[in-house]
């Protein structure tokens, strides 16, 4: 799990910091929940789910992203898996570590191991897992996805293929016979596609 969460955030740190400045800047939480979301017309639903996303607030994100996933169980809108994908890396605690890295880059570099664990304690990797699915689905519908939604997404799965094998090396030669193969394609297809391809070259990919 430790080495899941470096791989995450060394990636992560690497390529969103240039479009994570604006989403974690710009919005302030106010009191747009206080009516049950799902009470709300669907318009209504994604309107308040878009304003949880930009609140930054995880429990409202979570709540929203519960919201959300339950309209798609009527529904194969590619926009809506991509706001459920959003909201789920928001929930997670991953925008968190984003804000804290860059409101002082030398945090992690300049920081010990113990430091650098407790920081990543707070990521929900399953949320994070759930909302790589939600970026799979919007790609496999045709949706149109952002160069951050890529990102996101391909750090995750390089992530979990090499907490699969064990080491960074063990995915350098990957077969198809391998369990973390296929995450590494997709990892490496998701990062070309956000334009962070020269990543992989961090790990001999």
């Amino acid at each position: 799990m430790y080495m899941k969460r470096i791989i995450l955030t060394s990636v992560l740190i690497s390529t969103f910091v240039f479009s994570a400045c604006q989403a974690v800047f710009t919005y302030s939480p106010l009191s747009f929940l206080q009516r049950d979301l799902a009470a709300l017309p669907p318009a209504q639903q994604v309107t308040r789910a878009t304003d949880a996303l930009g609140s930054g607030d995880p429990s409202e994100m979570s709540e929203a992203y519960d919201i959300i996933v339950g309209m798609l169980e009527s529904s194969d809108d590619p926009a809506l898996d991509l706001l459920a994908a959003d909201l789920a890396f928001g929930a997670s605690g991953m925008t968190d570590v984003i804000t804290s890295v860059l409101q002082d880059p030398e945090s992690l570099s300049g920081g010990s191991t113990e430091d650098l664990t407790a920081l990543l304690d707070t990521l929900d990797t399953d949320l994070i897992a759930e909302g790589v699915s939600h970026v799979q689905e919007a790609v496999a519908e045709g949706g149109t996805v952002s160069d951050t939604q890529y990102i996101v997404a391909g750090a995750a799965l390089l992530a979990s293929a090499v907490e699969a094998a064990g080491s960074f090396e063990a995915i350098v030669d990957s077969v198809p016979t391998d369990s973390w193969y296929q995450d590494v394609q997709d990892a490496e297809a998701f990062l070309a596609e956000g334009g962070a391809i020269d990543l992989l070259s961090l790990f001999n990919l």
